[in-house]
């Protein structure tokens, strides 16, 4: 996948729809169609249900898209929330240009950390809502975090999952307080992870520009009045990476069938409109949207009546900011770390002569400079070594360390953790999610067909090894002393 809109900023991703697929019948037809469309005898406020038997379509364009009109909101491709229109079908606010995707810097979720609320969700919702977060957390440098009466200045734009009668999300953050993401009792989990796609930024892979390359669209067989729900989208877009016919952003084959027939034809083999997992190339694509470009200048150090001082200077250099950032820093095993200077919003623990400095979020084009205190013992100055990290995807870490040593406690916490989750997902129960593997991409006419990648068994093995050796050092290791912040400037 990906598929992503760049008018402003080249991060911000347009993904491919996949939709929840209900069957709606009535004395003729089957036709597959997204839930948002099922059939709805009463409503509550705010929902978005539609009769097409009922009530005729209404359709509106602006910026550039053409969308559906139901009751007085603007809804692209079946669960795409545009907004509110007028009496002419127009949208009014603003902010539906933001919605989809028009400007980078404000659909994208700052630091790559989407607050959430609930509100008034049933179980069977809020059991779905839980399983759809943690496969995003699980598997994307995106965080989730929920918002609460404590923390709710600290963010005030957040999705709000609201109990509906449809599946259906805005796309990327509106940046006007809380933006609703529909979900019913009959949203499946992967509808769930589908709809938070959305949220983050995500459009339809069947709507790419390059979308003709891959698959076929009969247009005789959609529901009149729904082609628009196959538009190519055009307006500032970027494509993120080949096609993905295994994204969970894809529609499926007989979305808006007339008939039950496939609108939507692909190569043999292939298979699309899954709503299991986030495909590989979906987890690439928001990635890459919400990268961070961190770096990390020379240190200065000077000689002090209580030590050596080291100033430290962490630079965001791209626009998007960054969150879970880590500093990690070395200089020999006599090295004593002594104090920071205040003011810093950096949190440093000492490990014996091991230094792990942390901030939780950094803006992007900002930059950060603080002061360390050490007794080197013996220890040369030249020995001095620091790698800087984040959550974030950093697609550029030749300028993220200084004179880098194999930080081995670094390297072997991660592998750790990467391989207990590993082998923890393969453990579980059948209903688990995984991630899909990507599909090939054959031009239209080959016949490829693609099969899951087998399960290494060398897994177990090494997560044993990996974690001998940590209990090992663990015996060794001293627990962690936090650096006071000193009253003055170092």
């Amino acid at each position: 996948m990906s598929f992503t809109t760049v008018a402003g900023g080249r991060h911000a991703v347009v993904g491919v729809a996949l939709l929840l697929v209900l069957v709606c019948q009535n004395r003729h037809v089957v036709a597959q169609t997204p839930e948002l469309f099922q059939q709805i005898d009463q409503a509550a406020e705010g929902q978005i249900p539609q009769n097409s038997d009922a009530m005729p379509v209404r359709q509106g364009s602006s910026f550039g898209f053409n969308y559906e009109i139901v009751k007085d909101q603007a809804v692209l491709e079946g669960d795409i929330l545009l907004g509110q229109v007028n009496a002419n079908g127009a949208l009014i606010s603003e902010l539906a240009g933001r919605a989809i995707g028009l400007s980078s810097r404000f659909t994208r979720w700052p630091h790559g950390i989407v607050p959430y609320q609930f509100n008034n969700n049933s179980q069977i919702q809020l059991d779905n809502i839980a399983r759809a977060i943690a496969h995003w957390t699980e598997r994307t440098t995106v965080s989730f975090v929920e918002r609460t009466d404590e923390n709710s200045d600290q963010y005030p734009n957040y999705i709000r999952f609201d109990n509906t009668a449809s599946c259906a999300s805005h796309v990327g953050m509106l940046g006007n307080g809380g933006q609703p993401v529909y979900v019913s009792d009959s949203c499946s989990t992967g509808s769930i992870i589908h709809e938070i796609g959305h949220a983050l930024g995500l459009f339809h892979e069947h709507t790419r520009p390059d979308r003709d390359n891959y698959v076929q669209i009969d247009w005789s067989l959609i529901v009149p009045g729904k082609e628009i729900n196959f538009e190519i989208l055009n307006v500032g877009i970027e494509n993120y990476g080949d096609y993905d016919y295994g994204s969970i952003m894809h529609y499926g084959e007989s979305f808006f069938s007339s008939n039950g027939n496939s609108v939507i034809t692909v190569p043999d083999g292939i298979e699309i409109g899954q709503r299991i997992a986030l495909s590989e190339k979906d987890i690439a694509a928001v990635n890459q949207m919400y990268a961070a470009d961190l770096a990390l200048a020379e240190p200065i150090s000077s000689q002090s009546s209580d030590g050596i001082e080291i100033e430290v200077n962490v630079s965001n250099l791209g626009e998007l900011g960054a969150h879970d950032l880590q500093l990690l820093v070395k200089l020999g095993e006599e090295s004593i770390w002594k104090g920071m200077s205040a003011n810093s919003n950096w949190d440093c623990l000492s490990y014996e002569h091991e230094l792990q400095c942390t901030q939780r979020t950094m803006d992007g084009e900002s930059d950060s400079e603080f002061t360390l205190l050490v007794d080197p013992g013996n220890t040369s100055i030249d020995d001095l070594s620091m790698t800087l990290s984040a959550r974030n995807l950093d697609p550029d870490t030749s300028n993220n360390g200084y004179n880098e040593s194999e930080a081995i406690w670094h390297l072997l916490e991660a592998a750790s953790e990467e391989l207990l989750a590993e082998n923890e997902r393969a453990g579980s129960d059948e209903n688990s999610l995984s991630t899909v593997p990507s599909m090939t991409q054959p031009e239209l006419g080959s016949a490829t067909s693609t099969k899951q990648a087998s399960t290494d068994s060398g897994s177990t093995g090494r997560t044993s090894i990996t974690l001998l050796i940590l209990l090992m050092l663990a015996c060794c290791r001293q627990l962690p002393k936090r650096l006071i912040p000193q009253g003055r400037t170092i």
